[in-house]
């Protein structure tokens, strides 16, 4: 669970429409980072899904090592596994969405791995399904909001869709979320925004998550402070730019890293 604070600003361009429909997870929009996976989701290691009908084997392949399985497959299984576990039939499936999505998008530790720590963040009381926002704070192009630990695919949503009308109307907006479950793949909200034409910028902390070190450190210290911005394009894409701010290095000679230094 992120427990943080996600902020976004949206900057209103002209000319826009309103916001379109969902693409299917096999398509998408801006690519956030790595190439889709013609529209097949991959999980390392697993079984074959159960079911034993004939549609169900065609759904699933192993090659290199893996399992892959067709992305609407991937959607149902994961939206039903929601669903068993609380969420109603709409969050279910916009989770399911989502998750499929960043794995499409080459975004395979936001995808559907995610599945069993967010079933167990529900077990354990620590994300509520059905949440939904609430307004503390509030001017013409500013808000602040609590997401009451609800699934950062749903609170996370509606806290754009606030910027976005602010900014429409306004020029600009900033949002600040906090009390919310996993955001996900923040390329996801920079996609959501360019929908409606408007440009963002998307900053996320995780509140508890010392993962990362700082520059000439040797202990760790902060998150992995993710970062995102998102500019529409009229007839073509959205560009999106999705990242962390660390480096990851393997270092097997410790002396020897060292005595080069």
């Amino acid at each position: 669970m992120s427990g943080g604070a996600g902020m976004s600003g949206g900057a209103g361009m002209s000319g826009g429409t309103g916001m379109s429909g969902r693409t299917g997870t096999s398509e998408g929009t801006g690519m956030s980072g790595g190439t889709g996976m013609s529209g097949r989701t991959g999980t390392s290691g697993g079984g074959e899904m159960k079911g034993g009908t004939e549609a169900g084997s065609a759904a699933v392949r192993r090659a290199d090592g893996q399992v892959y399985v067709d992305a609407p497959a991937m959607e149902r299984l994961v939206g039903a596994i929601f669903e068993h576990a609380g969420c109603h039939a709409e969050e279910a499936r916009r989770i399911a969405w989502r998750l499929t999505g960043a794995n499409l998008r080459g975004h395979d530790s936001h995808g559907v791995l995610r599945t069993r720590r967010y079933v167990e963040w529900i077990e354990d009381g620590r994300v509520f399904p059905g949440r939904c926002i609430r307004v503390e704070r509030e001017t013409e192009a500013l808000a602040v909001v609590d997401g009451d630990y609800g699934f950062g695919q749903t609170v996370g949503e509606q806290t754009v869709d606030l910027g976005v009308e602010k900014a429409r109307r306004h020029g600009v907006a900033v949002t600040a979320l906090r009390n919310a479950g996993h955001l996900g793949r923040i390329g996801d909200w920079a996609e959501r925004a360019a929908e409606s034409n408007c440009a963002s910028i998307h900053m996320v902390n995780v509140r508890g998550s010392l993962i990362v070190a700082p520059f000439g450190a040797v202990e760790r210290r902060g998150s992995t402070s993710p970062f995102c911005a998102g500019v529409p394009r009229p007839g073509a894409p959205p560009i999106i730019h999705d990242f962390c701010c660390f480096a990851d290095y393997l270092i097997t000679d410790l002396p020897d890293y060292f005595a080069r230094r």
